[in-house]
């Protein structure tokens, strides 16, 4: 299963503004507590695979989750595996066929142990917007590890049925009320970030894939996105880092702008003080 979503973070005494936004007041919403456990091998066998394993315990049901990020479009784009459970604990038959399974030796069958948790409130919308459905996730909690915590407040915008572009126009209509940000890592990151106590460190910007076959503008976009997220403030650990990945920035704008040709596919890029602001 492909999952694409949008991450974006708030200041929590914004949250009552977000409720009012008309296009969510407008919208029924449900209520939904969710605690998650994560797991992983002391030496962290999945997350250097870039393979998260998680049990969900949503209002008493469990469902366990395998993610895999996309070598193209990373946090947005991933492929996800879902498979109802009895409790907390793995069911790692349910792996076959997933990302997991090739990392499945003896020996991390039996290393695998929670290594974080999260515990949030989640208000959920379904907005349906120019023959796109998107399920509109404000989770307020925490992720803790190892007796160390980081506050949650967040907004999902995944994408059920339609054009990924639509992501992007709601996330600015919300953000023209609330100023958002883009978050630059998923709650699994973040919490692999406490387990290694290294939560101010400086990221390098990591390899992508790019295909021979993709539009111009969206090579243009998966190697912008790659720098943004690299200097987003969750992972600036210095000033001069972020000054490389923003020269890294203009160095792409430079050597694409003579080919760069408009891709119906590609969703506008948001700008880096807000969403389709400068």
């Amino acid at each position: 299963m492909r999952e694409i979503e949008l991450k974006l973070e708030f200041d929590h005494a914004d949250l009552a503004r977000i409720h009012a936004h008309p296009l969510l007041a407008a919208t029924a919403s449900q209520q939904k507590t969710l605690h998650t456990t994560y797991y992983d091998t002391a030496d962290l066998v999945l997350r250097k695979a870039g393979v998260s394993l998680r049990v969900r315990d949503t209002n008493g049901r469990f469902v366990q989750t395998i993610k895999s990020a996309s070598g193209n479009a990373g946090l947005f784009d991933r492929s996800e595996w879902e498979h109802e459970v009895k409790g907390r604990d793995v069911d790692l038959i349910a792996a076959s066929g997933t990302a997991l399974e090739p990392l499945l030796s003896v020996r991390v069958r039996n290393a695998l142990r929670p290594v974080f948790e999260t515990r949030v409130n989640r208000t959920v919308y379904q907005v349906v917007r120019n023959g796109s459905d998107i399920e509109v996730a404000l989770d307020r909690g925490e992720v803790a590890a190892g007796g160390r915590q980081a506050a949650i407040n967040e907004i999902e915008l995944e994408l059920k049925h339609g054009e990924p572009t639509e992501l992007f126009r709601l996330a600015r209509k919300l953000d023209a009320i609330v100023p958002l940000r883009i978050a630059g890592k998923v709650k699994a990151e973040r919490g692999y970030e406490l387990v290694e106590d290294a939560h101010q460190a400086f990221e390098k910007a990591k390899p992508i894939q790019l295909d021979p076959g993709m539009a111009s503008g969206e090579a243009f976009r998966a190697i912008v996105h790659n720098c943004l997220v690299k200097s987003s403030p969750m992972s600036q650990g210095c000033a001069r880092a972020m000054r490389k990945h923003c020269t890294r920035c203009v160095s792409v704008c430079a050597a694409c702008a003579p080919p760069l040709r408009p891709s119906p596919r590609s969703p506008p890029i948001p700008g880096r003080t807000g969403l389709g602001r400068s």
